[in-house]
C-alpha cells in the first residue's frame, strides 16, 4: 500500500496539543497542540460589528466558542472545532471547523461574517497564518502540510507547501512563518522545523524520542525545547536552547538545570514565558503539578520559583489585556479526567475556574 494502513479519516484529524490531554486523545483520537498560538499581531482589514477581539486568547471547548477574558459570552459554533484551530484576528475570531473543513470568521456575537472551505485534516490558526495538514501519510515522503496567508475578506492564500515526516506534538507562529514540532513515523526522533512564508522548510534541531512530546516555548529569536512525558515516571530532565541557521546536536544546546526539587519526576504539559522566566511544567513525586519558574543564566537555567498546585498546562492561552497575568487551560488526564479549569497566574499565584457548558 502507498498510504500508512489501519488509521481512519477521524484518526488522522489530530492536532498537537500539550500532553496533560492523553487520555481525552485516546477518547478523541485528537492529540492536540494547546493552545492559543503563539504569534505576532499583524495588520488586517476588519470585518464585524466593530467591536475589538478579545486579547486575553480564545479557545473551543464541547463547541463552544469562549474567550478567557470573558470579553463576550461563549456561543454555539457552527461545526466543531479544535483548541489550535481558533485564533482572534482583527476584530473578529477565525475558527477552522474540522467537521466541514470550514474556515469562517466570527463576530464577537456568535454570527458569522464570512467564511471559506478549506479542505484538511488538521488546521492550527493565528490571526494571520493558518497551518494545514493532510489527511494520509504517504510512506515514501510523509503527510502533505500547507501554509496559508488569511485575512478579513478573501479566501485563504496558500503560501507554501511541503510534504514531511511529522507528527505535530507542538507549534508556535512566528513573524513570516511557522515553528513545527513532531515525531518521524518511527517514533524515534523528535524534530524542530520552521516553515516560512516564502516556502522554504529549514530543520532547526533534532533530538532523541522516548514515550513523550516534544514541546516549543518561544521568546522573540529564543527557542526552549523540551519533552512532554506522556505519563508521570521518574525520567532525566532536559531542555535545550535552539537558534541560528544550523541544526545543532542535542549536547550543543543541553541547558543545565539548576535548582530543581528532589521530588521531581519529569515535565508535564506545556511551558509558556511570562514576567522574564520560562515556566515549564513538573510533575512531583507526591502526584502534585508545579510550574518551574527558570531564568537563563548563560548556559543554564536556573530555577527561581515553584508553584504548585497547577493541575497540568494543557494548552496556553497568553497574557491578560493589561499583562498582569497569563492564562491557559489546566487538564490533568491521570487525576482528574474530563475536567477542565480556566488557569489564571500572576507569577505568583493561581487561580481556577471550571468550565461548564453555560
Amino acid at each position: 500500500m502507498t498510504n500508512e494502513e489501519g488509521r481512519s479519516r477521524t484518526a488522522r484529524r489530530a492536532s498537537a496539543l500539550p500532553s496533560a490531554a492523553i487520555a481525552l486523545a485516546a477518547a478523541s483520537l485528537a492529540i492536540a497542540c494547546g493552545s492559543s498560538v503563539s504569534a505576532p499581531a499583524r495588520s488586517a482589514s476588519t470585518a464585524g460589528t466593530g467591536a475589538d477581539a478579545p486579547a486575553g486568547g480564545v479557545f473551543a471547548l464541547s463547541r463552544l466558542l469562549r474567550a478567557a477574558d470573558a470579553s463576550f459570552e461563549p456561543f454555539a459554533l457552527v461545526a466543531d472545532a479544535r483548541l489550535r484551530a481558533v485564533a482572534p484576528s482583527g476584530d473578529g475570531i477565525l475558527v477552522w471547523s474540522h467537521d466541514d473543513d470550514t474556515l469562517r470568521r466570527y463576530r464577537t456575537d456568535g454570527s458569522v461574517s464570512a467564511s471559506w472551505p478549506l479542505e484538511a485534516a488538521a488546521a492550527w490558526a493565528s490571526p494571520s497564518l493558518v497551518l494545514t495538514r493532510d489527511e494520509l501519510y504517504t510512506r515514501e515522503a510523509g503527510f502533505g502540510f500547507a501554509l496559508h496567508a488569511v485575512d478579513a475578506t478573501q479566501a485563504p492564500r496558500k503560501l507554501g507547501a511541503w510534504t514531511l515526516d511529522c507528527f505535530p506534538s507542538d507549534l508556535s507562529f512566528d513573524e513570516g512563518g511557522v515553528l513545527l514540532a513532531g515525531a518521524d513515523r518511527a517514533d524515534a526522533t523528535h524534530s524542530v522545523r520552521r516553515l516560512g512564508e516564502d516556502g522554504t522548510a529549514r530543520t532547526l534541531f533534532e533530538f532523541p524520542k522516548r514515550d513523550d512530546f516534544a514541546r516549543l516555548v518561544a521568546d522573540a529569536d529564543r527557542l526552549l525545547v523540551f519533552a512532554s512525558a506522556r505519563t508521570r515516571e521518574a525520567r532525566e530532565l532536559a531542555a535545550y536552547l535552539v537558534g541560528g541557521s544550523a541544526a545543532p546536536a542535542p549536547a550543543e544546546t543541553r541547558l543545565e538545570l539548576l535548582g530543581l526539587p528532589e521530588s521531581a519526576l519529569c515535565w508535564y504539559g506545556s511551558g509558556f514565558f511570562f514576567e522574564e522566566r520560562w515556566w515549564l511544567p513538573l510533575a512531583l513525586a507526591d502526584g502534585d503539578t508545579a510550574l518551574a519558574g527558570f531564568r537563563l543564566a548563560g548556559d543554564a537555567l536556573e530555577l527561581e520559583a515553584l508553584v504548585r498546585g497547577s493541575l497540568g498546562v494543557y494548552a496556553p492561552l497568553g497574557p491578560s489585556a493589561d499583562g498582569a497575568s497569563f492564562r491557559y487551560l489546566a487538564y490533568d488526564h491521570e487525576r482528574e479526567p474530563g475536567v477542565w479549569r480556566l488557569a489564571s497566574f500572576d507569577g505568583e499565584t493561581l487561580a481556577f475556574d471550571i468550565l461548564a457548558a453555560p
